[in-house]
């Protein structure tokens, strides 16, 4: 059954070509943490955000623990749960393609109030 009237463009392995990328590209949590160490002054702040599924545990072992000079901020250790935001969330939920609702939430919106203040407040120290 032919449902499209056109040929798909969709990849199913896609990649992203990197050009003029005079450093290279790290692949080791060594040579990651020593390029960054290189742009660190005292005292500074490292805030880290990741992809959902991120192994953060292997990177607070394997990498953020190396920086001894810095305050380290996951930015998920902020956020909140996925329970809370699907019960925050459930009544924009749907199924139905065309009688869905739309979502005016913030990206701030799923994060702790608190723990955002509590962060900007570690800044404002600085």
């Amino acid at each position: 059954m032919k449902y499209l009237n056109f040929k798909s463009e969709y990849n199913r392995f896609p990649k992203v070509e990197i050009k003029k990328y005079e450093e290279g590209i790290y692949n080791e949590y060594k040579s990651i943490f020593n390029r960054i160490n290189k742009t660190l002054k005292d005292d500074s702040t490292i805030v880290f955000e990741c992809y959902p599924g991120v192994r953060y545990e292997e990177l607070k072992e394997e990498l953020f623990s190396s920086f001894t000079n810095a305050e380290i901020i996951c930015v998920d250790d902020f956020a909140m749960t996925g329970k809370t935001i699907t019960e925050m969330i459930s009544d924009k939920l749907s199924n139905d393609r065309v009688f869905a609702f739309k979502s005016f939430y913030d990206i701030l919106d799923f994060y702790d109030p608190l723990m955002v203040k509590k962060v900007r407040n570690m800044e404002d120290k600085k």
